[in-house]
Parts: C-alpha cells; structure tokens; sequence
C-alpha cells in the first residue's frame, strides 16, 4: 500500500513537472513568433512562465527529496558506522521536517496575504506563488517522513 501512494504521489509530481515545462516551452515558443513575426506579442507570457518555472523549481525540490539526492558535503559522514548513519540522517530528517513545517505555516500567511492581489498581465491572484511553496514544502515533508519511516524499518530488520 505504502509504495502504491509513494509511486503515486511522485507521477503526480512528475507529470506536473512535466506539464508545468511543456507550458512554458510552448508559450515562450508562441511569444516569440508572436513577437518577432505578428509584432503583437502576449501581455501575459512572462508572468505565466515565471509561475510556471517556480512551480517546476518547487515540485523538482520535492522529488529530490524523494530520491534523497540534494547537494552534500559527505566526507565526514562516509566515515561512520552504518549505525550511526542511520541515526544521524533520522536526527537530520526530523530538522527538516520542522524547518520545512515552519516555512509550510509562514507560506499559508504568505498565501492569504497574496490571494488578494493580482498578476498585472493575466487576473490570476498572486497566491498561486506562494502555493507553489506550501505544495513544495508539503511534498517534501512527506518524502521526508516516509525517509524517516523506511529508516526505522530498515533499522528494525537489521
């Protein structure tokens, strides 16, 4: 069941991710032609494909989370047990966890705060930047808990 939602959580992650670059590949693709052939381009196409790219930078963060593979210097850590691995990255775990929890409470303020103001070129509240940042940080802490979970168990059968 677990891997089922695992699996799940990160096609939905993958496909928007996905659809988030083919959205701004094509609008960009349109605006140019738009721009330098019609000389008419959209008012609206920067402003989308900056929502669209920090969408693509959140969601990304989440599924390198996932895959446990943000950037490290290990050198020290390489050098420890396989005990000590397991509860240092549990102890590193749980203060990302509560780092990620903090930014998911200020983003919700940020998210009030900016659902009543609008993009200039498209009538699209601000808010949707800002949840990008609470979907991210939520992605995240979910693989983050799971990494926990998947380390007591493996801690457990050990």
């Amino acid at each position: 069941m677990r891997d089922i939602l695992i699996r799940m959580v990160s096609k939905l992650f993958e496909y928007s991710i996905f659809l988030a670059v083919a959205g701004i590949v094509i609008i960009l693709s349109v605006n140019v032609f738009l721009r330098y052939v019609v000389h008419h381009p959209f008012a609206w196409a920067e402003e989308i494909s900056v929502l669209f790219t920090v969408w693509v930078v959140l969601l990304g963060a989440v599924l390198v989370q996932k895959r446990d593979e943000h950037v490290a210097i290990t050198y020290l850590f390489d050098s420890f047990p396989a005990k000590a691995k397991r509860v240092f990255m549990t102890i590193i775990n749980l203060f990302i966890c509560l780092v990620l929890i903090v930014h998911i409470l200020s983003g919700w303020n940020l998210f009030k705060l900016q659902m009543k103001t609008s993009m200039l070129g498209v009538n699209l509240p601000m808010g949707l930047f800002a949840l990008a940042v609470l979907t991210g940080m939520a992605g995240m802490v979910f693989f983050t808990v799971d990494s926990i979970i998947q380390n007591f168990k493996n801690r457990s059968s050990s």
